[in-house]
């Protein structure tokens, strides 16, 4: 049924004419399990809300589900627990009915008070006064949680988080501070959960080293047609290093071959966690679904590889596919995205879905290079935010705190807080974070832009804390102008820049020339090798208009009569704009 070809890819043109990338710096989160009396099983993010659950599925439907129907919750790996419905309303959970001061179309997480209108104008402080605070943490269950992370920093934000409740018990406290300090060396020192062993410094780069030496001779021996020879160097790399991508697919990508679909399962499964954007892996994954004769889970899977990254091997398998599919599968609501692609890729390529011939496919020359910080594993996201009211409102991307459990907000001054979500949009990706601060304390803030929509060609700038595996989490700031700003109109986004971005900037601000907030970066489009990326942004109109909404006002700056340097609006916004980690 497949064919092995060349491993050599095309150059990735996207999708359609342009396609976007959330700014997210995101890795696959464990799904939460919530079994209902009647024996259904749903999967995916729940969160409680007053007598009900909220329930987002792994297929993207929203539900609402009485808790008196429930049987068990599962959160993430931790244990079933039985769903008491005399228990399930807590004292400051929001009722069933959305809040006079929150529109239907806005979620309030659980746990936390609907901002009251603001008293002041400036920065709407009495919003961030009106949240309450979250009880204390269990300690066991916290120790628990932070033992079976992948990556420090999210052991970091959990032990925070506990800090933050304040216990009572101060034996718990000091142990807890204990603990954070561990795991914050760790973080530091680059820290990596290998073979059950958190591994850092020069014995962890001595490990990717070698690693990297046997993945590079096992790729020259595939190359010759060496296959034997080359899986030894392989099974010999992930014996060294289990978190190595390149290994792990090889492998995969040669059981396939042998038609041992199963065994190649177990290494692309373990692929998507080490990198769980890969088109690859997702494409070949696809073609195990059609082994298995389950023709619409392999549809679905390969129109995930056309989105992540389309070559004509990948458009092959898609609309092969889809080719296949009876009709009545064909009018199937989930399978129309994959539809869709397939029509538009078969028509770039010039493929007819006739000849139903299926490509196993495989990485290119570049694909092979592992990137700086790989095997910083499942768990953690990152993303970008800034604070509009100085008693820690955080303004940031929906998409950046969708589904976290607990939050981290790491400040310019090097300090941190556990965060709760105070609002969540469900009709822009824009969302408010209420950091925990001590009694008193004050955040700097930002002010938004005058006016509604940037004029075409404004000079810009973007800040935020990208690819922070990589470059480190400190603040980065990028130029450029706006390339076109669409007032009025109801994409996703309405303000286009040319300034560099990258994942992690999500929810950051570009800033005009005066370091007033124009817009909040959301999404990208992808570049190619024949393509620049753009940074796409929703306008300052629109962010003061979910405000008003939530009742938070936050004042305007003024435009002035000249401009400030790239240098001075990066002094004067850096210490209000903040790292948001989440924990999934």
């Amino acid at each position: 049924m497949f064919s092995a070809r060349t491993m050599n890819r095309l150059a990735l043109p996207t999708l359609a004419a342009v396609a976007l990338v959330l700014l997210v710096t995101v890795t696959v989160a464990r799904a939460d399990r919530l079994t209902l009396n009647d024996g259904t099983v749903l999967e995916g993010t729940v969160i409680q809300q007053g007598n009900n659950y909220w329930v987002k599925t792994k297929d993207g439907q929203r539900k609402v589900v009485a808790a008196a129907d429930v049987k068990t919750l599962q959160k993430g790996s931790g244990p079933a627990v039985a769903v008491n419905p005399s228990a399930a309303a807590k004292p400051g959970t929001p009722s069933k009915s959305p809040s006079p001061s929150v529109p239907s179309s806005t979620k309030t997480r659980p746990g936390a008070v609907t901002p009251k209108p603001a008293d002041d104008a400036e920065t709407g402080a009495t919003a961030a006064k009106g949240l309450a605070a979250a009880a204390p943490l269990d300690y066991a269950s916290t120790e628990r949680k932070a033992n079976s992370v992948d990556v420090p920093l999210a052991a970091v934000t959990l032990w925070q988080a506990f800090i933050d409740s304040k216990p009572k018990d101060k034996e718990e406290l000091a142990s807890a501070k204990d603990q954070l300090a561990k795991w914050k060396k760790l973080a530091e020192g680059g820290a990596e959960k290998i073979k059950g062993k958190w591994v850092g410094g020069p014995e962890r780069k001595q490990i990717l080293e070698k690693a990297k030496t046997l993945n590079q001779e096992g790729w020259k021996l595939l190359k010759a047609d060496q296959t034997l020879a080359a899986v030894k160097k392989f099974e010999e790399a992930t014996q060294v290093y289990p978190n190595s991508f390149q290994a792990n697919f090889f492998l995969g990508y040669i059981q396939m071959i042998q038609h041992k679909e199963d065994q190649a399962q177990r290494y692309f499964d373990q692929c998507l966690r080490l990198r769980p954007n890969s088109a690859e892996t997702h494409a070949n994954l696809g073609l195990i679904h059609l082994s298995k004769r389950r023709l619409p889970q392999a549809v679905q899977e390969m129109g995930k590889a056309a989105e992540l990254g389309d070559t004509k091997e990948i458009a092959q398998n898609l609309v092969s596919a889809v080719s296949a599919l009876p009709p009545a599968q064909r009018r199937s609501d989930k399978l129309q995205p994959a539809i869709e692609a397939a029509r538009l890729l078969a028509a770039k390529y010039g493929l007819s879905g006739g000849e139903r011939e299926f490509v196993i496919v495989g990485l290119s020359d570049d694909d092979n290079k592992p990137p700086p910080g790989e095997g910083q594993a499942a768990g953690l996201s990152s993303g970008t935010g800034f604070v509009i009211a100085s008693e820690g409102l955080v303004l940031t991307n929906r998409h950046v705190v969708e589904g976290g459990k607990t939050f981290l907000v790491m400040m310019n001054d090097n300090t941190q807080a556990s965060a709760d979500v105070v609002v969540i949009d469900d009709e822009q990706d824009l969302a408010l974070i209420r950091v925990k601060l001590d009694e008193g304390k004050k955040l700097p803030t930002v002010r938004l832009s005058p006016g509604d929509n940037p004029a075409d060609g404004a000079e810009c700038t973007v800040m935020g804390y990208p690819l922070i595996d990589r470059l480190g989490a400190a603040i980065k700031v990028t130029r450029g102008i706006v390339s076109s700003s669409t007032a009025g109109s109801t994409g996703a986004a309405d303000v286009l820049i040319d300034a560099k971005v990258n994942p992690g900037n999500s929810g950051g601000p570009i800033l005009d020339r005066f370091g007033n907030v124009m817009a909040i970066i959301s999404m990208k489009s992808l570049a190619t090798a024949t393509e620049e990326s753009y940074g796409m942004g929703i306008s300052a109109g629109r962010i003061r208009r979910f405000l008003a909404k939530n009742k938070v006002k936050v004042a305007s700056g003024a435009d002035g009569t000249s401009g400030l340097s790239a240098q001075d609006i990066a002094a004067k916004v850096k210490p209000a704009a903040v790292c948001i980690l989440a924990t999934h």
